[in-house]
């Protein structure tokens, strides 16, 4: 994970700064899983995996706390395998007229429901210290891609 803090001008110093905060909080708890399962929409796939956002939802807690001491690991570590960050392409058709032509579909990445929730602890969690260029403009809050 390469997370860097605006407060020093030397890189070494600022990935040491990052890593010691995020060994700091690198529990993740039950708590901090059920309220981002909160956030799932129903009815979501996440590809060939077979595992819906249903699924997720209504596991109750006995999946939050596995979950829970698997993103834990995670930040411990600092490293996830292949296949949780693995993702599938789905071509999406523009409009019904034209589909026999490629460039009339738009694709869409169904990512892992699991890495969708790590990615939203992460998120939560170390929002404040993630800096992004003040040139980009999606998929931030309170921006919008018609704002550059």
């Amino acid at each position: 994970m390469n997370v860097f803090i605006m407060t020093s001008d030397r890189p070494q110093m600022k990935l040491q700064c990052t890593m010691n905060h995020i060994l700091l909080h690198s529990n993740v708890s039950c708590i901090d899983v059920l309220d981002v399962v909160t956030t799932l929409k129903h009815r979501k796939s996440n590809g060939n995996k077979g595992v819906m956002t249903d699924h997720v939802i209504h596991a109750g807690d006995d999946l939050s706390v596995h979950l829970s001491m698997l993103f834990s690991s995670l930040l411990v570590h600092g490293a996830v395998t292949d296949d949780f960050s693995d993702s599938s392409m789905v071509p999406i058709p523009k409009s019904r007229t034209g589909v026999a032509s490629p460039s009339n579909y738009r694709a869409i990445t169904l990512s892992s429901i699991f890495a969708k929730l790590f990615d939203r602890i992460l998120l939560d969690r170390y929002s404040d210290i993630i800096n992004t260029s003040h040139l980009h403009f999606g998929f931030k809050k309170k921006n919008s891609t018609t704002m550059c």
